[in-house]
């Protein structure tokens, strides 16, 4: 304060009047102005000095006190609505992968051992192309076995056919003395019923006949040629066997998908399952991208609901795939399936809401006040909500109310750009 405000050493020129001179007439001096002796005295500058500290301690409790209440103001981030997309979606239980048409795993249908392996993982294959290569003497033994068994096939199929056609004029006999009286309906109906199943049994043993057959043919081939053949078109997924491996009926050899036609597996949760239909369109965001949602359709639906080793109940679906790009085998995708959708909506943040009941409700920054607006809402994601009435677009409502301490309208602070 001292550097401020200092008392001069010297006072200041003083304006002074002539007096008589205590001398004599003629004789004059010079006395000082009453005020400006007031003003070269020590009490003067003190007074002078008090007075401007105690405007400036003033001043600062002045300034304290308002910084107090405006620091004791809610702090609040607003937000303007906008119009905007906005789409209603439920989200799939499980991340959706990436999955072929179809995949297939070739097995080996007799014992043998493997001469060469001509493909490897990753391999694109026509169908008819070579994949393995089996030693000839075990082709020969396949041939003999599929042979061994066609047999077999054919002589229970003939047989079954033969008890099938007992069956079949026992129940015309039958059928016969029950509608001239000497036997009882039941018997009809007994002989007809044994009839039937021997006939089913008959179809299915040819069935199994045409079957082994196959094999026969097959395996006859395999002999003819020594290889083992894609029956698809597609990408090699996996080689279980390697050369020089014995091999028992049954063993994987070499795994093939189809990829000519891709689509995406997902899952929603049982609850869910009455609100989707094919066709409906569905979002997703696949593992690594960035990149705006691709849009799709769902193009299959599951039978039934079905049980999850969790212990869940979920219906899966499938969704197309466009051929846009070279999709990856097993890439994981967010799965949306939209149930509503709606375009110019006007919107605001999620957080922005407040819900009591059946009652909606905003805070609106108007003036440097928080003001209460009731609203009426219509379709949300998870990060906006439609706001049907209540608001206009361009208005500013406040993020996160309740957190900031919001029980009412009144004065709020701005929290500073950038925080």
């Amino acid at each position: 304060m001292s550097s401020l405000f200092q008392i001069p050493s010297q006072p200041s020129p003083a304006r002074l009047r002539r007096v008589p001179s205590a001398g004599g007439e003629g004789a004059e001096g010079l006395e000082p102005n009453a005020t400006e002796s007031a003003k070269r005295s020590p009490v003067f500058w003190r007074a002078a000095l008090l007075s401007l500290v105690a405007v400036a301690v003033a001043s600062l409790v002045a300034a304290i006190f308002i910084q107090h209440r405006i620091a004791g103001l809610p702090l609040v981030r607003v937000v303007p609505t906008v119009r905007g997309h906005i789409a209603q979606s439920i989200p799939a239980v499980t991340a959706g992968r990436v999955t072929p048409a179809r995949e297939l795993t070739l097995r080996s249908e007799r014992t043998g051992r493997i001469s060469r392996v001509l493909v490897e993982p990753g391999d694109s294959v026509v169908a008819g192309d070579a994949l393995v290569v089996l030693e000839a003497d075990e082709l020969e033994q396949a041939v003999r076995s599929a042979e061994s068994g066609y047999r077999m096939a054919r002589a229970s199929a003939a047989e079954a056919g033969l008890r099938a056609e007992a069956a079949r004029m026992e129940a015309k006999r039958t059928r016969a003395l029950v509608s001239s009286g000497s036997l009882a309906r039941v018997e009809d109906e007994n002989k007809g019923y044994e009839a039937e199943v021997l006939a089913q049994a008959a179809t299915a043993a040819r069935a199994g006949a045409a079957g082994r057959r196959a094999e026969l043919e097959g395996a006859e081939r395999a002999k003819d040629r020594g290889i083992i053949k894609a029956p698809i078109s597609g990408l090699v997924t996996s080689i279980a066997v390697l050369a020089g491996e014995s091999i028992a009926p049954g063993a994987p050899l070499v795994s093939i998908a189809d990829v000519s036609k891709l689509h995406v597996a997902s899952q929603v949760d049982e609850s869910d399952a009455s609100s989707i239909e094919l066709a409906m369109p569905v979002e997703l965001r696949f593992e690594g991208d960035d990149g705006p949602a691709l849009r799709s359709t769902i193009t299959r639906l599951d039978p039934r609901v079905s049980d999850t080793a969790q212990g869940s109940r979920v219906l899966g679906f499938e969704v197309g795939l466009p051929e846009i790009r070279k999709w990856r085998l097993g890439v994981s995708a967010d799965v949306d399936v939209i149930t509503d959708e709606r375009e110019a909506a006007l919107l605001v943040p999620a957080n922005a809401l407040i819900t009591s009941g059946k009652e909606r409700q905003v805070y609106v920054f108007v003036d440097g006040r928080a003001v209460p607006r009731r609203v009426e809402t219509g379709l949300a994601d998870f990060a906006h909500i439609e706001i049907v009435s209540g608001l206009r677009a361009g208005e500013n409502v406040i993020e996160n109310p309740v957190s900031a301490g919001l029980a009412g309208p009144g004065k709020v602070r701005l929290e500073p750009a950038g925080h």
